[in-house]
């Protein structure tokens, strides 16, 4: 029985470790059209995605600036 439960345990890490980034990206906002062109030096990360791969902006603003970001989630990209 304990066999079945650790062999479990460690499927499930396992499973757990193979997400990609892009699949952790939860989406908290999206950039609208005008751009900005000029933003605050305010620090509040976010983390957007370019390209399949993640991409931190010291702002939300600073990411929309970004022509190739639409959305974003707050916060520092995962490492």
């Amino acid at each position: 029985m304990i066999k079945h439960v650790v062999i479990a345990f460690f499927t499930l890490i396992l499973m757990a470790c193979s997400q990609t980034p892009e699949s952790m990206l939860k989406v908290d906002g999206s950039c609208e059209e005008p751009r900005p062109q000029i933003c605050t030096m305010e620090y509040d990360p976010v983390c957007g995605e370019v390209n399949g791969e993640l991409k931190e902006y010291g702002n939300a603003c600073s990411a929309c600036g970004d022509p190739e970001i639409n959305t974003y989630q707050k916060g520092a990209c995962p490492k």
